[in-house]
């Protein structure tokens, strides 16, 4: 059951736009009370409650959507690790995934509130090149960015070559996206529910490149040979257009969702889900650690085998969960402040400087001096996550020791 509601509008509204959300949100608040905006997103508006980004993001549990499909995309990139169900309810031009009319708002919402509703999971498209990474939920294009120019490029799935050629460009589509830009270059139209991919060239230079499907856990590489300007484009959605340099490879995969807690080395990573809460998980692994610490400590005092264990555990338990996504050091991912906050505990001269010790490990770790900021930006691998906490928790153990004597 949903609870608190967040509201989403399109951009550029129009008048027409405009009367429509004022006369749907007092239907809205029939049902529930508890409707949010992030600030600025409304007109002033008493039957919605303004937030900070961070604390709509946050707060809410279910996230209605007022526009087209491209406030839709748009929405599911923005909030995709907050793990929200969206609702669209189309004032756009375009309302594939927008699929909700107006006119059914009413009673949509009455089944919606009183737990009449499945929720229908969508896979989306990552594209890694140096120094960035783009996620889609209809597609990737890369295109040549310059009109009626051919750029060159090689793909090759799962590491086997299937062709070099000369095209404006390549489309990677999800099966959402089938029905979109894909569609237009003649692509076909997959169910939601198929794990594929539909690869379409754009105008190939060829009478035999055609649309081909392959399976989503296939992994994609595109080599971007050369073109008519000095970078690529690389696109998500239409919405986002990225340069890349040629020479490059782009690296195309299906983006899991992150942390799984079925899977135990995410279940691990985030300390049981510990790492999944809001406002700042690290500071609720490190609680966690505190807790765990203070009523073991009978028993272990301070057993350097334990945290020898704890650490090598840590690096496991990392090498594992990092894999499974592009960014190696997730939020989410608290088993490494658990490390490094045993350290500094495993340091301290008694057992009334512990809380001295947990703000000391939290400061050192939020605002990273030297050397733990160079760990933090170069070592980009699971050695890296854990090994600047570390460096925080042995800063923070000798910190303690050091004040304690000194008062």
């Amino acid at each position: 059951m949903f609870k608190n509601i967040g509201i989403v509008v399109k951009k550029n509204q129009e008048i027409g736009d405009v009367l429509f959300l004022d006369s749907l949100l007092p239907i809205l608040s029939k049902y529930t009370k508890d409707i949010y905006a992030e600030e600025g997103e409304l007109d002033s508006n008493n039957l919605v409650t303004e937030l900070s980004p961070e604390a709509f993001a946050n707060k809410v549990d279910l996230l209605i959507v007022f526009g087209g499909d491209g406030t839709l995309l748009g929405s599911a990139r923005r909030f995709l690790e907050n793990d929200i169900p969206i609702l669209g309810i189309n004032l756009g031009a375009v309302g594939f995934l927008t699929d909700v009319n107006i006119d059914n708002f009413e009673s949509i919402i009455e089944d919606i509130l009183n737990g009449n509703y499945e929720i229908e999971e969508r896979s989306l498209v990552s594209a890694s090149f140096p120094g960035k990474t783009l996620f889609g939920l209809n597609e990737i294009v890369i295109h040549s960015g310059a009109y009626a120019q051919l750029m060159r490029y090689q793909l090759s799935v799962d590491g086997k070559a299937v062709y070099e050629q000369r095209s404006d460009g390549l489309i990677i589509a999800t099966p959402t996206g089938s029905t979109a830009y894909a569609l237009s270059a003649g692509g076909p139209i997959i169910h939601p529910s198929l794990n594929v991919w539909s690869i379409i060239p754009i105008l190939p230079q060829s009478l035999s490149s055609r649309p081909f499907i392959i399976s989503s856990d296939q992994k994609i590489e595109i080599e971007l040979l050369s073109g008519p300007l000095e970078d690529a484009k690389i696109c998500a959605d239409g919405q986002e257009d990225i340069s890349a340099e040629y020479q490059t490879m782009v690296t195309i995969l299906k983006m899991n969702k992150f942390p799984n807690l079925k899977k135990p080395s995410h279940l691990l990573a985030t300390l049981f889900g510990v790492g999944k809460l809001p406002y700042g998980p690290g500071t609720w692994g490190s609680l966690a650690t505190l807790i765990v610490w203070y009523f073991c400590n009978e028993y272990i005092q301070a057993s350097v085998e334990i945290l020898i264990a704890i650490i090598l555990l840590a690096l496991l338990i990392c090498y594992f969960s990092t894999n499974d996504h592009e960014e190696k050091d997730h939020k989410s991912i608290v088993i490494d402040e658990f490390a490094g906050m045993w350290l500094a505990l495993f340091l301290i001269p008694d057992i009334t400087t512990a809380g001295l010790a947990f703000l000391l490990f939290r400061l050192f770790d939020i605002f990273k001096p030297f050397p733990i900021s160079y760990v933090d930006n170069n070592i980009k691998n699971a050695f890296g996550v854990v090994l600047d906490d570390l460096i925080a928790g042995l800063a923070a153990g000798y910190l303690t020791i050091f004040l304690y004597s000194f008062f």
